[in-house]
């Protein structure tokens, strides 16, 4: 397991790079204005999804239409307590300000468990895969960010899956 998150890390860091040239000729300056090249960073709170019940994430675009992603979500209920961290990577298809998005997350989730019955408090650490794919919409014109995604949460150490989807709404810039 420590192979796989550390070929994740290699693969998450390296894709900036990647894609140095553009392959056609054309230098980055001449390139038409398009939406997807305008934006570059998205804030946004993201219900349910990924980071469980909610995170706020940060996005940033690492290649044309490949886009890099981090987030952080805290959810204190009744007798626990869940941090929850989502980081992934995601691909836009589409164009103008309509995008299909299809990516794969991992979220990374500790769990602290108050004692109700027993006399110890449980904490657990653990990560959930996730891949994800929804609809984007990032107009040009105004700085508007809408997602609403289809996100499964897999856990592969307890091996359960579980359907989930998220809504988010935010600001590009």
């Amino acid at each position: 397991m420590k192979v796989f998150f550390i070929l994740i890390a290699m693969l998450f860091f390296s894709i900036p790079h990647s894609w140095a040239q553009t392959g056609n000729g054309i230098s980055a300056d001449q390139k038409p204005n398009t939406d997807i090249d305008r934006v570059k960073n998205v804030v946004y709170i993201e219900l349910l999804g990924n980071g469980v019940s909610y995170s706020f994430n940060y996005e940033r675009r690492l290649a044309d239409r490949l886009w890099g992603r981090i987030g952080a979500g805290y959810t204190p209920v009744l007798f626990a307590r869940l941090a929850a961290f989502p980081v992934g990577v995601s691909y836009l298809i589409g164009k103008k300000s309509k995008f299909l998005e299809t990516g794969l997350v991992t979220t990374f989730a500790y769990a602290d468990v108050d004692a109700l019955f027993d006399s110890e408090d449980k904490e657990e650490f653990g990560v959930i895969l996730s891949p994800t794919i929804g609809y984007r919409f990032q107009p040009q014109e105004k700085n508007l960010f809408f997602k609403i995604a289809f996100t499964p949460l897999f856990t592969p150490f307890e091996k359960k899956f579980f359907p989930s989807g998220g809504l988010s709404l935010g600001y590009s810039f």
